[in-house]
């Protein structure tokens, strides 16, 4: 079987070792973005800080923060960080970066934050990078392969993200979650994913809908099982 053809029963429910839920062929889960003024809502702050490769950070974005974005996404305001537990230096007037996993996964985190600059929808980027993350397609996920295939899959031109993750444009969108993600690590917060929910650390290993739900003033329909 293809890996498209495998992806396609992949997200269609058939069990796999890392399968998730979120159908990411179907336009109708990107079709809202969280800074939307078509209605005025409620709405929870989420920010999430997070690296590429980082296995945590790959099962909160595919098991918790999807699945809750379909059901209540429009209920949250979201912002993604990736840049994780990366340094940066700069040489010669360039700026370099060490990722903790590595150069393939600055490449990744380039992509993701490239993703998030040109897409300019909160939703369809996550879904996109999440797509990517999940490395369907063989190796550690977050490549340029994956960049295409998710493309594909969601019709999105995956094009110009690849060429933002291998310019200088690229460098300086990596610089600026740099900047942002310094401002709220710590010793004692140095892990990813670190996840911000109204300014508070959020513990992932709990449940991300039900605490979004039991956050809400006026929660949704879809939050009725967790009252």
């Amino acid at each position: 079987m293809s890996p498209y053809l495998k992806l396609l029963f992949y997200l269609s429910g058939i069990s796999f070792a890392v399968s998730f839920e979120i159908d990411y062929s179907n336009p109708d889960v990107v079709e809202y973005d969280s800074n939307s003024q078509i209605e005025k809502t409620e709405k929870v702050d989420l920010r999430v800080y997070y690296c590429s490769f980082c296995g945590g950070c790959v099962y909160f974005h595919t098991k918790q923060l999807d699945p809750t974005l379909k059901k209540i996404g429009s209920y949250i305001d979201l912002k993604n960080y990736p840049y994780g537990l990366t340094t940066r230096y700069k040489k010669h007037g360039k700026i370099y970066f060490d990722c903790a996993h590595g150069p393939a996964e600055c490449h990744g985190n380039k992509l993701h934050a490239c993703a998030i600059d040109i897409l300019k929808n909160t939703t369809q980027s996550e879904f996109y990078n999440s797509c990517m993350m999940n490395s369907t397609w063989g190796g550690e996920g977050s490549s340029d392969k994956d960049a295409i295939n998710c493309g594909k899959l969601m019709r999105i031109d995956s094009k110009p993200i690849i060429e933002c993750a291998n310019s200088e444009r690229g460098d300086a969108i990596m610089e600026y979650y740099g900047i942002e993600t310094d401002k709220v690590t710590n010793p004692k917060n140095k892990h990813m994913p670190l996840i911000l929910l109204n300014g508070k650390e959020f513990n992932r290993a709990k449940d991300l809908m039900k605490t979004i739900c039991q956050t809400l003033t006026k929660p949704p329909p879809e939050c009725k099982s967790y009252f």
